[in-house]
């Protein structure tokens, strides 16, 4: 599911879900953050925002499925030079420790990047997510 930049571009006009929401307090949203928000959110599956699925842990997905415990996160500042917080020593760290339970609870987490977005990639994987998990 390839996108242009046109359709990209166009997706994101279309959709203004999230055109009045303030940001939120951690961190910075991206175009691209933003984008898939819009996506899920109006593609006719109730994703849940900011999801804890740790019964201990104060971890939370970006946006989650609980009926199918699917979960979407979005990986920022992978690009940054001197690494952004996905990509340092001890926060990659942490985000594999997060991952691994979450996996051992019997989440499927579908990670995401910016390039992943713009393409659709996001989107596809996503997309079929959904249904191996529906069979």
């Amino acid at each position: 599911m390839g996108w242009t930049d046109q359709e990209f571009e166009d997706f994101r006009a279309k959709s203004k879900l999230f055109a009045s929401a303030k940001p939120p307090k951690r961190g910075h949203r991206s175009k691209e953050k933003e984008t898939l928000g819009r996506y899920l959110m109006t593609h006719g599956t109730t994703w849940a925002l900011e999801h804890r699925f740790h019964p201990v842990r104060l971890w939370r997905f970006d946006w989650a499925i609980t009926s199918l415990k699917i979960a979407v996160e979005f990986e920022g500042g992978v690009f940054i030079p001197k690494g952004g917080g996905h990509t340092k020593g001890m926060d990659y760290s942490k985000d594999c420790e997060k991952y691994s339970e979450a996996a051992i609870l019997g989440w499927l987490v579908v990670r995401c990047t910016a390039p992943m977005i713009r393409s659709g990639l996001a989107f596809d994987l996503i997309e079929r997510a959904i249904k191996a998990r529906q069979k």
